[in-house]
């Protein structure tokens, strides 16, 4: 009887995750290409693996650093039987194995989507055709990653796009788009959010790609979650999460710490001061893993500045300056709690040797391979650019992606701070700001804001600065509803015109690689396929972004470029491996040259070539050895013969050999 084989994820404060093991080989580990992916610092890139066939499951080890255990036992290799639980910290492994004609199979109804197939009743339907990407995607149970990189599951050619852009995940039956931390966001009907519950019909924005979100059985509605535009929330591969900034005029608490999968609450009022706040407003916080001692400190700046009580009249929400110390506090927390698990692993490995890579930042080698350090120092780079660019939030959730890697990198732990720290300051600039302000400077700038959102709306002033006036507005009155409005009417209009703008971009780059593609294919259909294949190169060189058609034709071509070479230089190959098989050195040669001009990118040629050309260079050697003993002798005409021979095998008058048999054959000719 034929077994059935499920696997059960456990991780303490995360749902549990199931995954169907079909026949053949899963691999398990922290890298993004493993079959299983547990993503966390204690598990090796290549942890383990698991096999299943006609005999059963086996669970391997592939010499992780941590290990793999089972009741306490250090796993090399184990059959595995069901209700085993393998240990790979922090992760419980839990099998489940049954026969599929015994009674029960029926308890895989209770997991579902766990060994069946789950019928698909959600897809993402593209909007508008986009060179690369299919018309519709299903989204099972499992979900859907987008993103530039190609380990995503739709990989999306536009050069807003970040490497892991959101995800579509399914949470107890329902469907949500979640931003991971895009620089340039994630929109959903031109509103900009974190994450939302979607609904058939809405249409989902990545840069300029749009997909339209459908769901069999849903009726077409809204459901935004957020205000207008909030910006991103950092994911950190789908553990971490740091927490979203305010948006203007919005006082919302951070996100909760679960990998997002839990329904988000954001928008509830504050039942709670942020974590580590005294009671009556915001003194000093306690030290990390200390309860403050005594009664609480006073309040900073009263009640409008975010201490104290709440005035009459007004709620007791969060202020911007709460949510900002919230914020660094919670990012605080994490990055201590990273470093310190970096230590203790660091501590039970021996000691590190510190190294610095090409980029120019140190890293601890204690688990810490070149991939490694390659991934981490494009995060710092995206980090740095990002703190430039001072998007603060986005800039901490990239230093906390490389202290999960490498808890030593000192620059990312300084980095962080800093961040934190330019976050603080800008909430509580905004707050004093606030207060400062006037009546009269507060009705004058939301006249101003309104003004220059009407004129930009009608085409006759300048998005840009009418967001620019509005956000400035609502800094000063946060509850304001017509600048909310006119917050939201400006994000969808600079939307629009982002979009316009992109597609102009690639509509300009297509005219400008256009001739050049079409260059490059004629040089292919007359032959000159070596001049086709840099032609073709020269293209997708020039889309780096792979936002046109011509990109991809480009990559078409070059591999039909090089077939077609193949195919050319498979006789002369031939003829050559005969030549060589019966000791005939110098038509090998030739053949392999032939064979080489016809297809400069057979790499088994060119081995045969140096093979072939160092028989004959050996050959050369002694008949110029044996032409030197017959000239000794007089034996002039039998000298002048090998001699020639000599320059015959090496064929390359640059060779040393073949200078001195011509410096010999002009002497003896004297």
């Amino acid at each position: 009887m034929r077994q059935s084989a499920g696997l059960i994820v456990v991780r303490a404060g995360f749902p549990d995750r199931r995954v169907p093991l079909a026949a053949g080989v899963a691999r398990l580990g922290r890298a993004e290409d493993n079959e299983i992916c547990l993503a966390d610092v204690g598990v090796s890139r290549r942890h383990a693996r698991i096999l299943v066939d006609d005999h059963g499951v086996t669970f391997e080890d592939l010499g992780s650093g941590n290990g793999s255990w089972f009741q306490g036992r250090k796993l090399t290799t184990h059959m595995v039987a069901h209700g085993d639980e393998v240990n790979i910290e922090p992760f419980t492994l839990r099998f489940e194995l049954y026969e599929e004609d015994s009674d029960d199979t029926r308890l895989l109804a209770d997991a579902p989507g766990m060994f069946t197939d789950e019928p698909v009743a959600a897809h993402l339907e593209l909007v508008n055709p986009v060179a690369g990407l299919r018309n519709s995607y299903g989204i099972g149970a499992q979900g859907l990653t987008l993103g530039r990189s190609e380990q995503r599951d739709i990989i999306i050619p536009d050069p807003a796009a970040s490497r892991l852009h959101c995800e579509i995940v399914k949470v107890g039956g329902e469907y949500w788009a979640k931003d991971t931390g895009a620089a340039n966001g994630l929109f959903v009907n031109e509103q900009r959010i974190r994450e939302r519950h979607l609904r058939d019909g809405d249409v989902i924005r990545i840069g300029a790609t749009e997909f339209r979100f459908t769901c069999v059985g849903e009726d077409r509605g809204t459901d935004v979650l957020e205000t207008a535009e909030p910006e991103h929330t950092e994911a950190f591969a789908g553990i971490v999460e740091a927490p979203p900034p305010p948006p203007p005029g919005t006082a919302l608490p951070p996100p909760p710490m679960n990998g997002g999968l839990a329904a988000p609450t954001w928008g509830a009022p504050a039942e709670a001061p942020p974590l580590g706040a005294p009671a009556g407003g915001f003194g000093a916080p306690a030290p990390f893993g200390e309860a403050p001692a005594g009664p609480a400190p006073a309040a900073f700046g009263g009640a409008d500045l975010g201490g104290g009580a709440p005035s009459p009249g007004k709620g007791a929400g969060i202020t911007p300056i709460r949510l900002a110390i919230g914020a660094i506090l919670a990012l605080t927390v994490i990055m201590v709690g990273i470093k310190k698990g970096g230590e203790f692993l660091e501590s039970s490995s021996g000691p590190t040797v510190v190294s610095k890579s090409a980029d120019g930042y140190e890293h601890e080698a204690a688990g810490v391979d070149a991939e490694d350090q390659a991934e981490v120092d494009g995060l710092m780079d995206e980090g740095m650019e990002l703190f430039m660019d001072e998007e603060y939030y986005a800039a901490t959730s990239r230093f906390l992606q490389v202290l999960k890697v490498d808890p030593g990198h000192e620059d990312a732990e300084r980095m962080g701070y800093l961040a934190c720290e330019f976050i603080s300051i800008g909430a509580m600039h905004a707050v004093v700001q606030q207060a400062a302000a006037s009546e009269a400077d507060k009705s004058e700038a939301k006249s101003a804001a309104l003004e220059a959102t009407e004129a930009a709306l009608a085409g006759k002033g300048s998005v840009s600065n009418a967001r620019d006036l509005v956000r400035a507005a609502l800094r000063l009155i946060p509850d304001d509803a017509e600048l909310s409005d006119a917050d939201t009417a400006l994000g969808r209009k600079a939307g629009a015109i982002s979009r316009r703008a992109t597609e102009r971009k690639h509509e300009k780059l297509s005219e400008e690689i256009g001739p050049m593609f079409d260059n490059a294919k004629a040089q292919l259909d007359r032959g000159d396929w070596v001049n086709a294949i840099a032609g073709f190169q020269a293209v997708m060189a020039a889309d780096t972004s792979k936002s046109t058609e011509y990109y991809y034709q480009a990559s078409d071509g070059i591999n039909d470029a090089k077939s077609r070479m193949r195919r050319a230089a498979a006789t002369p190959y031939k003829e050559a491996m005969t030549s060589m098989n019966r000791g005939d050195n110098l038509t090998a040669r030739s053949k392999l040259r032939e064979t080489l001009r016809l297809d400069p990118y057979h790499s088994a040629a060119k081995q045969k070539l140096s093979e072939v050309q160092g028989r004959l260079e050996s050959e050369a050697s002694d008949k110029f050895k044996e032409a030197r003993v017959l000239e000794a002798a007089n034996q002039v005409e039998r000298a002048l013969s090998l001699y020639s021979q000599v320059q015959k095998l090496v064929g390359d008058k640059s060779h040393e050999l073949h200078k001195l048999a011509q410096q010999r054959i002009d002497a003896l000719l004297r």
